[in-house]
């Protein structure tokens, strides 16, 4: 692509600024205009100065030149004729030619696609709105995906002419794949240039297809439109002046408002099938990526806001389908919080909160895994879930199944590229705790993970004992390695999960082995460290509560020791070899301490 550009430029025959004026899209795509040119521009038959027609071109040398071939590199190497055309707007030519008529919307032709699904009571109504436009030049494309309720029938007696004619083409498909199948396989069989969507509860205005047909004649160079829709039964109207940033962050284009060209498709491809919900937002947000849409702020459909069981979209939590369009079109950084709990009525509101409050520029979603607490904690969750439904997934389990599973269905079910882990009785302090340490890891992407100074809050009788770690303090460096662990008599500098974030995706590839006993922070430091530096921030931003129902403060003394020792055993097996003889030093001194401690305890006995 470098030489065929830099081949293009040494012609001068490429007129840069011109480019840029007559196709505001390339400098809003921020894309050098010759590399667009050679990218998209020649198939969508622009054209690189006002004296070379890239349409006119091709039907000249339709023997010599290769489908996919760029014809002002086609010419440039072979010095082929360039026919005599009208190609711009702008300069002598396209002063001739600036009082030609538009070309006649009549000619404008699209496609409707239909995806159904056991729709009969409502179709008739649908398909009567499109059979009513004033602008003729269509077909509608219906893809049953799997109607059991006689949708075939009603529209093969009621539409018997415009199935004869070919203005309706009916596919059926068997067995039910989903909307972004049913889509796609009516995307395939689309004939006309331009397509439209129209679902099989919601009806268009007449006016609909030929509101579409003038924008595209009064925007030449677009490939994507789109219009407002009322909801039925209310006064709300969706659809509003286009922003990136702002369909990013959330959707306002309704896909059965939004009209592009066949060349989208053929360039930038369906609807993702991966997906099973928010699959229209991510191809609108794909196209207009690429595509900056023009805005009609008119309303052209009218829309049923229904999620019933009927809908062919597959169930999945909103939450996590949001996350996955971001991590998809790394829009901004995707972050997981997920949040473990048992038995913490008491706590678990105040963790949640913290959680709810993070700010900064990425994008997150709460997952609640309670490992069936027998006390208020899963009413609490319950109630937070409810409150907010587009951000928690609530994964709670009403069975015990362990610390250490818990942990691993929660890096199995992250939608996150991050995953920030809270332990339900611990809480932010700072409210931007997260962004923090996404922002660490993004300007450091050789870190496997990134912890902060915790803030150890001691509760008895009432009170509240605040204090800070030693070993954290005396860090002297914000990237660390198995060594200094290892330094450190406790080899815990982390000491909790709740100051600590991690890259999903290494976080799925830790060993069963790992979660062995309880998953600890010594052993996920150890794996993490042979993928990279651990990274750490000297800040107090984690509140990590100590109090007689925590999981360590009730172990006995040699209970605490047998586990120190079996965890390092475990660190052992996963750590860089390198690091291997230092730890069993380690546990030597631990199997020492519990032989003497059991040896007292014989004494005594």
């Amino acid at each position: 692509m470098q030489q065929d550009i830099m081949t293009i430029k040494q012609s001068g025959l490429f007129d840069e600024n011109w480019y840029r004026t007559q196709y505001p899209d390339v400098a809003d795509a921020g894309i050098d205009p010759v590399e667009h040119y050679l990218w998209i521009g020649a198939h969508l038959g622009r054209n690189p100065s006002p004296t070379f027609d890239t349409g006119a071109y091709r039907e000249r040398h339709v023997g010599s030149l290769a489908e996919n071939e760029n014809p002002l590199l086609h010419h440039v190497r072979t010095g082929a004729p360039i026919p005599i055309s009208a190609a711009g707007t702008s300069g002598p030519v396209g002063a001739a030619t600036a009082s030609l008529p538009l070309t006649d919307p009549a000619g404008i032709a699209f496609s409707v696609i239909m995806p159904t699904r056991d729709r009969a009571h409502c179709i008739v109504a649908a398909i009567d709105s499109l059979m009513a436009q004033s602008h003729r030049n269509f077909e509608l494309v219906i893809v049953d995906d799997g109607s059991t309720d006689g949708t075939e029938q009603l529209v093969a007696r009621k539409y018997a002419d415009a199935l004869a004619a070919g203005q309706i083409v009916y596919i059926r498909n068997e067995t039910g794949s989903g909307v972004c199948m049913a889509r796609n396989i009516g995307l395939s069989k689309a004939s006309r240039k331009w397509i439209t969507y129209l679902d099989s509860d919601n009806t268009i205005r007449p006016e609909f297809l030929d509101t579409f047909a003038q924008a595209i004649v009064r925007n030449p160079q677009t490939q994507t439109i789109y219009a407002n829709f009322k909801v039925n039964g209310s006064d709300r109207i969706g659809g509003r002046a286009f922003d990136l940033k702002d369909l990013a962050s959330r959707n306002f284009i309704d896909i059965g408002v939004f009209c592009h060209s066949r060349m989208c498709y053929k360039m930038l491809g369906g609807f993702d099938s991966e997906l099973k919900r928010l699959v229209d937002w991510e191809l609108i947000l794909r196209y207009a990526k690429v595509f900056p849409p023009v805005h009609l702020p008119v309303v052209l459909m009218d829309y049923c806001d229904r999620d019933s069981d009927e809908r062919i979209t597959r169930n999945q939590s909103y939450p996590q389908a949001r996350m996955q369009v971001h991590r998809k079109h790394d829009f901004r950084p995707t972050v997981t919080i997920a949040v473990l709990s048992y038995n913490q009525e008491e706590y678990i509101l105040q963790a949640l909160e913290s959680a709810i409050c993070q700010k900064g520029w990425f994008t997150f979603e709460i997952l609640i895994a309670d490992d069936g607490s027998t006390d208020r904690t899963p009413e609490i969750i319950a109630e937070f879930a409810k409150k907010h439904p587009h951000v928690v997934r609530n994964i709670s389990s009403p069975f015990n199944m362990g610390i250490s599973e818990n942990f691993r269905r929660c890096f199995r079910e992250a939608a996150g590229e991050y995953i920030a882990i809270l332990e339900g009785d611990d809480y932010w302090e700072a409210d931007d705790n997260i962004a923090r340490k996404v922002r660490f890891l993004r300007e450091s992407p050789e870190c496997s993970m990134v912890f902060s100074k915790i803030k150890m809050v001691r509760e008895k009788n009432g009170s509240q004992e605040v204090r800070y770690l030693e070993r954290q303090i005396k860090l002297k460096t914000d990237k660390l390695t198995g060594s200094d662990f290892i330094a450190d008599p406790n080899m815990n500098l982390i000491v909790n999960f709740s100051a600590c974030v991690f890259v999903t995706d290494l976080m799925r590839r830790l060993p069963y082995h790992a979660y062995t006993y309880r998953l600890s922070e010594i052993t996920v430091a150890f794996f993490l460290e042979k993928h990279g530096p651990i990274g750490y921030i000297n800040d107090a931003m984690t509140a990590y509560r100590h109090h007689s129902g925590g999981t360590w403060s009730g172990l006995t003394t040699p209970g605490k020791i047998r586990n120190a020792m079996e965890i390092r055993e475990i660190v052992r097996d996963v750590a860089d070899p390198k690091y291997r003889p230092a730890i069993q030093v380690v546990i030597d001194e631990y199997v020492e301490k519990l032989e003497k401690l059991e040896s007292q305890s014989r004494a005594a006995a």
